[in-house]
């Protein structure tokens, strides 16, 4: 790169400690940002008041109070918060002198502040999936109307299909902001498919996500101490999940499994990592067979990886799930939904399992096959880490900076040439 490159990526959540993976790969990212010369990263997120932070000579993050955000309306039982302004001016300000500005996000105030900035002033937009946001729209229309109306709102969804209206919206929502992207940068192969159906397949790119892997390997393993934090005996089969506690996630569904199987005898213990509204149920209805730990710090959570037997994740909505390249670096089996991106490689690279069906009974049987084999797949599941997740330092240059570097060049080359 023989000039500066000025990207700004927008993350229309909050910023915190505990925030979920989309803003944990950003963070990664961000100082893997520091390597890479001629870089200049701005990242955008959301804050209490309007500030600027240094992260290093190359990255910096300014955080902007939302204009609208979901904490207003606490009824939404909102997975993330984000902000639903139409337009968001201070966001807007500070992208000045932008190259480039990638946004993570189709729907809200920064996806809409983005294109309307990008159009204005002729700067490039990319655009990378890091969550659903289609099937997080179906799923969580249908827990508002049941949390609000019980088994009516079920009755009345599934009459009138309002969640799935309300998916077909965000549908075409996502499709128009894809349109006006330079490159689509994704994980899953349906939404290659999808992106490719607005553009060019040479402008659809797929990324993957960076992994530490000396943080998170298998000589964390503390598995005495692990079980004693937890309270569970030595003899336990321990089930980590780890992840917000609530329907995206697909919790209950873990948990309804945990409970059939330790009806047959089976010595299954649930570990859960993560925050959620569905916390006091997971207690309640498994009793001593689970341990809530809250928000753990990643030093923390490389120990509960590694010391683990397996990790679940029940989610039909993951796109490229931190989590599991975390637990997998650990040598910790993974068990995935199908229906997820997570599940690609688990089965072929003897490094986990994939659950066929989102039943009860396809989990249950997933978690007892698991329970005598857990062990035989630990090697397999560090070998597929290793293998498919490159250093956060590689996925920046590899699968980011490349498109970032055409979509800038092609302004510059089309302002030269007066096209």
């Amino acid at each position: 790169m023989t000039s500066s490159l000025n990207v700004h990526v927008l993350i229309d959540l909050e910023w915190a400690p505990q925030a979920g993976g989309q803003v944990t790969c950003w963070q990664n990212l961000a100082a893997a940002a520091q390597k890479v010369a001629g870089l200049a990263l701005t990242l955008h997120a959301q804050g209490p008041k309007e500030e600027e932070i240094r992260l290093h000579e190359r990255a910096r993050l300014i955080l902007h109070p939302p204009v609208f955000t979901t904490r207003k309306i606490p009824f939404l039982h909102a997975p993330a918060h984000t902000d639903l302004a139409g337009f968001h001016p201070g966001l807007a300000r500070a992208l000045e002198g932008a190259d480039v500005i990638h946004t993570t996000d189709a729907f809200f105030a920064y996806a809409r502040t983005a294109e309307k900035v990008a159009q204005a002033r002729g700067i490039p937009l990319v655009h990378s999936m890091h969550t659903d946001g289609v099937s997080y729209t179906r799923i969580f229309t249908r827990a508002f109307l049941e949390k609000i109306l019980g088994g009516a709102g079920r009755v009345l969804d599934d009459t009138l299909k309002l969640s799935h209206i309300a998916e077909s919206g965000m549908a075409r929502r996502l499709r128009q902001h894809q349109k006006a992207c330079r490159f689509v940068l994704v994980s899953r192969e349906e939404d290659l498919k999808t992106a490719r159906q607005v553009l060019p397949s040479t402008q659809v790119r797929g990324y993957r996500l960076g992994l530490d892997s000396k943080l998170f390997h298998p000589e964390k393993r503390d598995r005495e101490q692990f079980c004693t934090r937890l309270g569970f005996p030595e003899e336990a089969v321990i089930v980590l999940f780890v992840g917000r506690l609530d329907e995206g996630k697909n919790i209950l569904r873990l948990v309804t499994a945990m409970e059939a199987a330790i009806q047959t005898g089976a010595r299954l213990y649930l570990a859960v990592a993560g925050l959620g509204p569905a916390a006091e149920e997971i207690k309640q209805r498994l009793g001593n067979h689970a341990a809530l730990l809250g928000f753990l710090r990643p030093e923390e959570l490389a120990v509960a990886y590694a010391s683990a037997d397996f990790l679940a994740l029940p989610s039909t909505v993951e796109t490229w799930s931190l989590v599991a390249a975390e637990a997998l670096s650990c040598g910790l089996p993974v068990m995935a939904a199908r229906a997820s991106g997570v599940s690609r490689f688990l089965e072929k690279e003897n490094a986990g399992l994939m659950v066929e069906e989102d039943s009860l009974e396809a989990w249950k049987d997933a978690l007892l096959r698991l329970m005598d084999g857990k062990n035989s797949l630990r090697a397999g599941a560090r070998a597929a880490a290793l293998k498919h997740y490159p250093s956060w330092e590689q996925a920046l240059r590899e699968d980011f900076l490349s498109p970032w570097e055409q979509a800038a060049g092609k302004i510059r080359v089309q302002a030269a040439t007066g096209t």
